[in-house]
This record gives C-alpha cells, structure tokens and sequence, in this order.
C-alpha cells in the first residue's frame, strides 16, 4: 500500500489508517494521529500474540505530516507488516501471526475526513514458491473446531490467485447433509 493523506483545513479528525490481513476478529493496524503527531502499528488483534510475555503488541514514534500531508507505505506478506513513515522518516518492522483466511483491507478515519492524494495497492508475489505463484489456492481459517449436533460456527475462506483473484464466492458442498450441513453466510 502506498497512500498519501491530506488533513483538510478545520478537519477534527483525531485518527485515520488501515486495516490489513483483515477476518474475522483479527486485524492489523497501521494508524496516524494527527493530534498527537503519532504514527502507530497494533498488532493486539493481528492473531496469534499470547505466546510470548515480550510480545509487545503496539509500536508507536512521533512524526509529523509534512504540508498537512502523511505519507506510508506498508508492506505486508504471510508474517510481517514493514511500515514507512513520510519516505522512511519512521519506520516499523513487525511480526505476525494472523490465520491464513486474513486477507482483506480497509481504510478508517475517526473524528473527521481526511483527502486521500493518492493511493495505490500492489500485490506482493512470493520469493519462496516462484513456481507455484499462480496457482489457485483456497486459504481457510486454521482454528480448531469441534461441534455437537445442532451447533453451528463460521469458517472463513479466500481464494487467491483464482478467477477475479479472490472476487469469486466459494462454492461448499457437502457430501453427506445428515452429518454437515453448509450454510452460507455473507459478512
């Protein structure tokens, strides 16, 4: 993701960001504070962070916008987010571990508006599986799941690399309905 942001003249935003390897209840925060002149990554939602005590789940360093501007860019893959703050002023290296089926990605703004500059999003290609790039895979939750009768969970799901690279909905079957019945849920 590469975003530049403008703070509008009389603008009561007091912070404004993105979301990534967003499902679920998990996700990756990568914000600004304009108030405080603040860019910050929390990580208390990117998934699996109780292992460790040392585990510090956000990060934060002062930084101010430049011409009411803030630029970032962020990369994030399978296990880390690297976060550059106005051409590398601030930068955040960080691990994590969010389930697989994470993948979505949003903007947010609290408090006011803010004028997006421009923003371009790129998808990063592995280095390790050259080979397999462009294979279509289904990438699902990795939570443990055992239901009794009449119990229903939701199961989260993505395509990548398929047709409309992720756009496509899943289609579930199952072979037996007296055991699994499929319902179709649309969050």
């Amino acid at each position: 993701i590469e975003a530049e942001v403008e703070i509008p003249a009389g603008s009561q935003v007091s912070e404004f960001g993105f979301n990534v390897r967003v499902g679920g209840s998990q996700k990756t925060v990568v914000g600004y504070k304009p108030g405080e002149g603040r860019i910050f990554v929390d990580r208390s939602a990117s998934g699996l962070t109780d292992f460790s005590s040392l585990f510090n789940t956000r990060h934060e360093a002062a930084m101010q916008t430049e011409n009411k501007r803030v630029k970032l860019r962020i990369l994030v893959d399978e296990s880390s987010i690297e976060v550059f703050g106005n051409n590398g002023k601030v930068v955040f290296s960080d691990v994590i571990f969010p389930d697989p089926a994470s993948r979505a990605l949003s903007f947010y703004t609290k408090g006011g508006n803010v004028k997006v500059v421009s923003l371009k999003v790129n998808q990063l290609g592995s280095v390790w599986n050259q080979e397999t790039g462009s294979a279509t895979k289904i990438m699902m939750d990795t939570s443990d799941r055992e239901l009794s009768k009449g119990q229903s969970d939701i199961l989260l799901a993505m395509v990548e690399n398929g047709t409309g690279n992720g756009a496509q909905p899943l289609k579930w079957n199952s072979s037996n309905k007296d055991v699994v019945e499929l319902n179709v849920v649309d969050k």
